[in-house]
């Protein structure tokens, strides 16, 4: 089945999209599910299309944000579970790859985004979640949701529940993939799942159910796909200072991590307002955390945005 993707772009006769648009022409057509280009074949086409554009429009080097604007604004609309969402991935793999040298592959060391290593190799590293929300160029931004309707998210409204988790579900690969690190956002997710679980004497008690429905397999995926990587970011201490603050205190830490593990547990094993299919993503993430902490990861070296 196709995937139904689209951006529309300002109708400005003083501004030249036509970058814009011929981005967005080979992409949407790559993420189809049904298609046969490689990656690699995309890749180099990207770039040959913003090397042309950049000579002849005398483009600086902001230009190349660009390419990642549409990059997420299509990954907002991409299912969380669907396999184009694994294409993307490999999408930008060979963009970050491609046989090109910079400066002439602007995708190999961006400018305006720090570049960090990730054992062994250099990546190139992406904005937040939440940076990509401020920035939001074409459409109303993605945003975390406090309030969980069990009703579908209405597009283009400032709580669209599934762009938030498409969005999650491409930062979650990314990491998982080993292209980068993004502790920040993992933090968000799953403090929004496990350390906001309303009290029982609250009012928003009534709201835990499609709370916990919404949250809880967001973060079981990041924890899921990318334990290793959080738990060695946390035994680095690299991510001192981000994400959200917990206790006062930002960053993945051996207090934070055992309270995450204790609440998946609580919620697989006491949990009674969510479903039986949320009980059990929750469960497998706990044993994910218990695997890697077993194992012993987080004595390479590892960088973190």
């Amino acid at each position: 089945m196709s995937l139904n993707l689209s951006i529309t772009f300002p109708e400005d006769e003083g501004e030249n999209w036509s970058l814009e648009h011929k981005t967005r022409d080979i992409l949407i057509p790559y993420l189809q599910p049904t298609s046969q280009t490689s990656p690699a074949a995309t890749a180099i086409g990207l770039i040959a299309l913003c090397q042309s554009e950049a000579e002849k429009r005398a483009l600086g080097e902001g230009f190349w944000y660009m390419t990642w604007e549409i990059v997420f604004k299509l990954a907002e609309q991409i299912p969380a579970a669907h396999t184009s969402q694994d294409r993307l991935v490999a999408l930008i793999r060979a963009l970050r790859d491609a046989d090109v040298q910079p400066p002439n592959n602007p995708y190999a060391e961006l400018p305006h985004m720090a570049s960090n290593s990730f054992p062994g190799q250099t990546i190139i590293c992406f904005p937040s979640l939440l940076s990509l929300i401020a920035l939001a160029p074409f459409t109303d931004a993605a945003r975390p949701p406090t309030e969980v309707s069990t009703a579908p998210p209405a597009p283009g409204t400032d709580l669209d529940q599934s762009q938030w988790k498409n969005l999650n579900a491409l930062s979650a690969r990314l990491c998982q993939a080993g292209i980068v690190v993004r502790s920040s956002d993992a933090i968000i997710a799953i403090a929004e799942a496990l350390e906001k679980r309303p009290d029982p004497r609250s009012r928003a008690y009534q709201a835990r159910g499609p709370l916990l429905n919404f949250h809880v397999p967001i973060a079981a995926d990041w924890i899921i796909r990318c334990a290793e990587q959080l738990y060695a970011v946390m035994r680095s201490g690299e991510a001192e200072g981000a994400g959200c603050p917990w206790k006062k205190r930002r960053g993945i830490f051996e207090e934070r991590w055992g309270f995450w593990k204790e609440q998946l547990v609580d919620v697989a094993e006491r949990e009674e307002a969510c479903e039986e299919g949320v009980k059990e993503v929750a469960r497998k993430a706990a044993e994910r955390m218990d695997e890697v902490e077993r194992d012993g990861w987080g004595h390479s070296e590892i960088r973190s945005q």
